[in-house]
């Protein structure tokens, strides 16, 4: 595990965080997985924790009209989700979720855990507002993904080279005030710690540092649809840079 930030002062990352509002998401594919991985939102009452811009939010919205969507971040996403129904409380995940408990049916997190200098209180928190029997959908960035050059760090020469070889959450990548670069055997630990138990598991993006190579990454870019489902088969979920949790409480 390294870590970026966790030292710094609680108004120097405020400050940076405020600033990094508007450049944060991930690519449109990437929350079309997360839904069809999910399944149905019809009736039911979610909570997306760091919901970021809202881009999640806006399309389960879209895909299931009648489920009550809820949001929780930082500052109040640019994107305009009332119109579709959606409600998003500003608040600082640091403080608690501000939502009775046992109050979701679903509680979603996506790319945020990693941002968090205490990612176990924030998953208590999850679990405390969730109800009896509701499911948990957690993505987290996984450096094993990178294989093995996140071992190597500084070592690899440029910051091109770095970029393209190195997991985004490595200190010579990311633009995170806060960031945690997990390998995936920490972050079964940091799961099974909090009493939360795996139902289903997703890998997205495998070799992710594949695609930054220009010959290698186009011709990947192509095979990788018909690699990912083998390797999902075959179970090697260790190897991709994005997973996919659905969970629910395990000490229930």
């Amino acid at each position: 595990m390294i870590r970026t930030g966790h030292d710094r002062p609680l108004d120097e990352v405020t400050a940076r965080y405020r600033a990094l509002t508007g450049h944060r998401g991930m690519h449109p594919e990437f929350y079309e997985r997360v839904l069809d991985v999910l399944g149905s939102l019809e009736g039911l009452r979610a909570l997306d924790v760091g919901c970021g811009d809202g881009e999640l939010l806006e399309r389960a919205a879209t895909r299931w009209r009648t489920a009550d969507l809820w949001g929780v971040e930082f500052t109040r996403p640019e994107r305009p989700l009332d119109r579709l129904g959606v409600r998003v409380v500003t608040a600082d995940l640091r403080s608690g979720l501000p939502f009775r408990s046992h109050s979701m049916d679903v509680v979603i997190s996506t790319e945020t855990l990693e941002h968090l200098v205490d990612p176990d209180g924030c998953l208590r928190e999850v679990r405390r507002v969730l109800r009896p029997g509701g499911r948990i959908l957690l993505t987290i960035p996984n450096a094993t993904g990178y294989f093995p050059f996140h071992y190597l760090g500084w070592w690899i020469p440029t910051r091109t080279l770095r970029r393209k070889f190195l997991p985004y959450e490595h200190p010579a990548n990311t633009q995170q005030p806060v960031d945690t670069l997990y390998e995936f055997h920490e972050i079964l630990d940091l799961l099974r710690r909090n009493d939360l138990r795996v139902r289903r598991l997703v890998g997205y993006r495998y070799f992710r540092y594949l695609l930054g190579l220009r010959v290698v990454g186009r011709a990947y870019g192509v095979f990788c649809r018909w690699l990912e489902p083998f390797l999902e088969r075959v179970g090697v979920q260790r190897f991709a840079y994005n997973l996919i949790f659905v969970l629910e409480d395990g000490s229930r």
